[in-house]
């Protein structure tokens, strides 16, 4: 199992699909296909533009934004919104999706 900390996205590829409410929804495989973390968050009470995703940068995803912003797959924080007792990130996808499959 790969941890954010070792993450290197270059060993890494992002596997893209969509949210029941059409939202970008993405997560980070190993190129061997083990899942790393699911980057995203569906929060539908949250408004987000389509070149919009909320970034999970907290508990077992800790560091992920600043791996995929240093990657430019993200832009820098638009604004940060509360899930529960944490903060998202919500971030402009600066990468073009290639959709694998619809969640």
């Amino acid at each position: 199992m790969k941890y954010i900390e070792d993450l290197d996205l270059n060993e890494c590829t992002l596997k893209f699909g969509k949210y029941v409410n059409g939202r970008t929804q993405f997560s980070v495989v190993t190129l061997e296909g083990e899942q790393v973390c699911c980057a995203t968050l569906n929060c539908a009470w949250h408004s987000i533009s389509d070149k919009e995703v909320i970034i999970k940068d907290y508990q077992e995803n800790e560091g992920i934004y600043d791996i995929l912003f240093a990657a430019n797959v993200v832009s820098k924080v638009k604004r940060r919104i509360s899930v529960g007792l944490h903060q998202a990130y919500v971030c402009d996808l600066l990468i073009k999706p290639k959709f694998k499959y619809v969640r």
